[in-house]
C-alpha cells in the first residue's frame, strides 16, 4: 500500500503540483485545543484512542466496494482507523514498534475487510505507550482519545475536550458542536500552499501521510505474521 502512495506522490512532484490528503482532524479547533492542553500535562506516558461505528452489516450488498479488500484496501484499519492513526502521528510522530490483531469475520456476510483492529504501539523509545481500538461494528458510535501525563490527563470525547489534574479535578473544558470550520480551514490551507508553490519536502502534512501508510502496513503485517513490527 505504501508503495502505491509513494508513486502518487512522485507523480505530483514531477509535475510541479501540490497534493493534499484530507485529514480533517488536523484542521479541527477541537484537536488544536487538545494539542495545546496536552502540552500542559508535563511528560506524557500513555494514550488510549478508540473510534467506533455501529454498522449492522458489512455485506457487499450493504457496503458495496468498501466490503471488498481488493478494491478498498482495508476496513477498520485503513478506511476508519486512518484518521486516528493520523492523529497519533500528528501528536507523536512515528512509533518505535507496533503489535496488532485484526478481526475479519465478526459478522456473517460476504465481506473481506477487517471489521475490527486493536493495536499497541510505543513512541519515543518506549517512553509512551499507546493503545488503539477501531471497529466498524460496535453497538455505539463515537470517538474517544485520552492522553495521560505526569500532571494530569486530557480527555477528548466526540466534540468535547477536558483537562483534569492528576487527582481528577476538572481544570478546563471546551466543546465544539460544528465540524464546518474543519473543511474551511483545510481548503484555505490548500489554497495558501498552492499559491506559494510549496516543494514536496516542505509538505509536512503529506510527509506524515507516508508515515501513516508505513504504520498501516505494519499493522496488517503484524496481524498476518503474528509479530511485533519495529521501526527503530
Amino acid at each position: 500500500m505504501k508503495k502505491r502512495v509513494v508513486k502518487i506522490v512522485d507523480l505530483f512532484a514531477r509535475n510541479n503540483t501540490y497534493l493534499q490528503i484530507c485529514v480533517q482532524r488536523r484542521f479541527s479547533d477541537l484537536y488544536k485545543i487538545s494539542k495545546e492542553l496536552v502540552e500542559r500535562l508535563g511528560e506524557v506516558y500513555s494514550i488510549y484512542a478508540e473510534y467506533n461505528l455501529d454498522l449492522l452489516s458489512l455485506d457487499k450488498k450493504a457496503l458495496r466496494w468498501r466490503s471488498d479488500k481488493s478494491i478498498a484496501g482495508g476496513g477498520a484499519t485503513l478506511d476508519l482507523g486512518y484518521h486516528t492513526i493520523d492523529l497519533l502521528t500528528y501528536l507523536l510522530g512515528m512509533p518505535d514498534k507496533v503489535y496488532a490483531q485484526l478481526n475479519y469475520n465478526s459478522l456473517p456476510g460476504d465481506y473481506t475487510i477487517d471489521d475490527s483492529m486493536k493495536a499497541m504501539c510505543t513512541y519515543r523509545r518506549g517512553k509512551i505507550n499507546a493503545n488503539l481500538v477501531v471497529t466498524l461494528i460496535y453497538r455505539s458510535r463515537g470517538e474517544v482519545v485520552k492522553v495521560f501525563g505526569r500532571e494530569g490527563y486530557v480527555s477528548v470525547e466526540n466534540r468535547g475536550v477536558s483537562l483534569h489534574d492528576r487527582h481528577h479535578n476538572l481544570i478546563e473544558t471546551h466543546s465544539f458542536s460544528s465540524k464546518e470550520h474543519e473543511v474551511k480551514n483545510q481548503f484555505n490551507y490548500f489554497l495558501k500552499k498552492v499559491d506559494k508553490r510549496v516543494s514536496l519536502g516542505e509538505q509536512d502534512i503529506l510527509q506524515d501521510q507516508l508515515k501513516n501508510m508505513r504504520i498501516i502496513d505494519a499493522i496488517y503485517k503484524s496481524d498476518s505474521n503474528n509479530e511485533i513490527v519495529r521501526f527503530i
